[in-house]
């Protein structure tokens, strides 16, 4: 009854600080939560300052080619040009890691047989170790020196590296570990890196393919915009004969060739997503 009574009662008028904020929630926080993922910090005035330069952008565009409408263009191009962005630098350096990956994993192996331990084992190899992943091992071996255990620090370098063959190549350490780096333990970890050589090898192939369909859909986009362009041809054939107004040029017309940019943007956004690999889920 009190609760059916609280429905009854007038609502408190939503402030001006609440919209922003639930705007704020709406536009900026995915795409702030898609910079940290991508390791970019990404802050509330960067969005606006480019959402702003975008816009301005749009507004220059609708004074030059009369269609006011060129203004949420811009505004749309503000949006979805720092989602392409970040989702882009995420994958190249998500990339990076697995490719540099197998090497390090190699040199951390040819070490557990003489090193008898995790930790040895890292402190001999990282002088050797190079490119994007050797901060990885860097802060195993920082962690194991602090005195956390081994499983506790596999688990945080699982957590990081997201992939299941390198799940079961933690899983041998942490047993190497236990009861020691003999012939068999090492032999099963360096089949392990070797698996995890030959995936990464075979995603590399895969994206090498995938890279010239993700050339296509720019080539579709261009032709699409060949049907306005021809349509306008023809219909200027017939306004110098009957001195009417052509379609491009009405209100309907500006609005529909702003709403084919706008969802061009929208596919050149979803298009990477579709085209290609999941690298996160491995």
């Amino acid at each position: 009854m009190a609760l059916g009574l609280g429905r009854l009662l007038p609502r408190a008028a939503e402030t001006v600080s609440d919209r922003s904020r639930r705007l704020r929630n709406a536009f900026f926080e995915q795409t702030a939560a898609e910079a940290k993922a991508a390791g970019i910090r990404f802050e509330w005035r960067q969005f606006i300052l480019i959402l702003i330069t975008a816009a301005g952008g749009g507004v220059a565009a609708a004074a030059l080619f009369s269609n006011i409408w060129f203004v949420a263009v811009g505004a749309a191009l503000g949006f979805f040009m720092p989602k392409m962005w970040f989702f882009s630098v995420k994958y190249r350096r998500r990339k990076e890691l697995l490719l540099n990956l197998p090497g390090n994993l190699r040199l951390l192996a040819s070490k557990l047989r003489d090193c008898k331990s995790l930790q040895r084992s890292l402190e001999a190899a990282l002088p050797l170790m190079t490119g994007v992943s050797k901060p990885l091992f860097a802060h195993m071996y920082d962690s194991l020196q602090i005195g956390l255990d081994v499983p506790t620090v596999l688990e945080r370098a699982r957590q990081q590296i997201r992939f299941k063959k390198f799940d079961e190549l933690c899983q041998k350490l942490t047993a190497g570990n236990r009861e020691g780096f003999h012939a068999r333990a090492v032999d099963g970890i360096r089949e392990s890196v070797a698996d995890i050589d030959a995936d990464i090898q075979l995603l590399q192939e895969i994206d090498t393919e995938n890279e010239r369909k993700r050339m296509e859909p720019f080539m579709v986009f261009s032709l699409s915009f060949a049907f306005p362009l021809l349509f306008r041809y023809m219909e200027s054939q017939l306004t110098q004969e009957f001195h009417i107004q052509t379609t491009m040029q009405t209100g309907i017309g500006k609005f529909l060739i702003a709403s084919m940019l706008i969802f061009v943007l929208i596919g050149l956004w979803q298009k990477d997503k579709l085209l290609r690999l999941n690298l996160d889920d491995l």
